[in-house]
């Protein structure tokens, strides 16, 4: 939860400050994505987690993608001050970053015209495979060592 607050308010507060320095909208919002995303990354590092960046089924760089969207539509669009604007992206990116995604439970499809996975296993019938036959620099058998 606190997590989702954090990444609403670094990815505004990244666009913000990058429109404030007279950087064109598409570059201000990717200063805000990376800012947002970068946070959170050194965060899980320096906490010696596993990044969410880079955990399947998470949408951490497009829930802050949205979250500067929204920011720039508000600010350029309406009459709304920053601070209201900032609040609504930050509730915005909450929102879809907490929000759970429909799951069907199924596996994902394969792509057309891929023949499905097999498992590969050691073939038993081949000299470099067979641990005994395996000799290390000294020419003694690593099974023996």
């Amino acid at each position: 939860m606190l997590d989702a607050v954090g990444l609403g308010t670094y990815s505004v507060v990244g666009v913000a400050k990058a429109l404030a320095a007279g950087l064109s909208v598409p570059a201000a919002v990717l200063v805000g994505v990376i800012n947002a995303c970068g946070g959170g990354l050194l965060r899980d590092v320096i906490t010696r987690e596993e990044p969410l960046l880079f955990k399947p089924g998470q949408f951490y760089a497009v829930a802050s993608l949205l979250g500067c969207g929204v920011f720039v539509i508000i600010t350029r669009c309406t009459t709304l001050g920053a601070s209201r604007s900032a609040l609504i992206a930050i509730g915005g990116t909450f929102v879809f970053r907490v929000w759970p995604l429909p799951s069907t439970g199924a596996p994902p499809p394969s792509s057309p015209g891929c023949p499905p996975r097999r498992r590969l296993r050691p073939r038993k019938d081949h000299p470099k495979l067979d641990p005994p036959n395996l000799r290390g620099p000294s020419g003694v058998p690593m099974a023996a060592r």
